[in-house]
């Protein structure tokens, strides 16, 4: 009987034994094939990754190619005409505009009191008979002159701020003036026969040779027809009359030999 028992009971123990020694086994290999399974996944993914970035740069490459291409082609248009345009410059003698100076200045102070579109700035003219541009966070805000011996600010809204404009898509010209109660300015002298509409956009024409052409200005508000002429009204981009500071557009002028 106890005989019996004794190996019934070996036979439990080694049977479990061995079940446990299998479990660990399998639990082992398990362990062993997720690890494969994983780097496997790891490799094709970061192989597919690889592949992607390579071709999205190979595609990248060949644009900037295609774009370089197209600069190229442009820098030598440009060339040729600007070449061109000395050539008739110098055949002809016309003025060549420089590229503008533009210096930061000071406001000094008001020339009168009650009159807040004239100002003393701190800026040396040199030229009596010049005219230049003042700017103000990029947009047109009035003339300067000698006046003196110092140098007169007329800000946009003063009669005397006269400087010439374009209006709109066809560039319809005109010359800016004085201000209304509303705070627009007036523009005259506009030709009849020229198209444009409330809501265009009025930009400097750079033909009077105080500013380059197209800087902002202002928008059309209103329209009158006039004998021989139209008259508009601008709401003005900058509003000059209280700033401190503002730029100077010195253009020079030099006429080929």
């Amino acid at each position: 009987m106890n005989k019996n028992f004794f190996i019934a009971l070996f036979v439990i123990i080694s049977l479990l034994y061995v079940f446990n020694i299998n479990s660990y086994v399998l639990d082992k290999v398990t362990n062993i094939s997720n690890n494969i399974k994983s780097k496997y996944i790891d490799t094709i993914v970061n192989s597919s990754n690889f592949i992607s970035k390579y071709f999205n740069q190979a595609t990248i490459i060949n644009e900037l190619l295609e774009e370089n291409k197209e600069l190229k082609q442009y820098k030598i248009l440009y060339e040729t005409t600007v070449t061109e345009l000395e050539n008739i410059s110098h055949l002809f003698n016309w003025s060549i505009v420089n590229e503008p100076s533009l210096k930061l200045t000071k406001v000094i102070s008001y020339k009168q009191p009650t009159d807040f579109t004239q100002v003393w700035i701190d800026y040396n003219l040199q030229d009596e008979n010049k005219i230049v541009g003042l700017i103000l966070d990029q947009y047109a805000a009035g003339i300067a002159l000698k006046s003196d011996n110092k140098t007169l600010a007329l800000l946009n809204g003063n009669e005397k701020a006269n400087y010439g404009v374009l209006i709109g898509d066809e560039k319809a010209t005109g010359i800016t003036h004085e201000i209304n109660k509303d705070g627009n300015i007036l523009i005259k002298y506009i030709p009849l026969w020229q198209n444009f509409k409330v809501g265009d956009i009025v930009t400097t024409s750079g033909m009077d040779g105080i500013f380059l052409e197209g800087l902002l200005v202002g928008e059309i508000v209103s329209i009158t027809e006039g004998i021989n002429t139209y008259e508009a009204y601008m709401k003005p981009y900058a509003s000059p009359t209280k700033e401190r500071f503002l730029y100077v557009c010195d253009i020079v002028k030099s006429t080929s030999e």
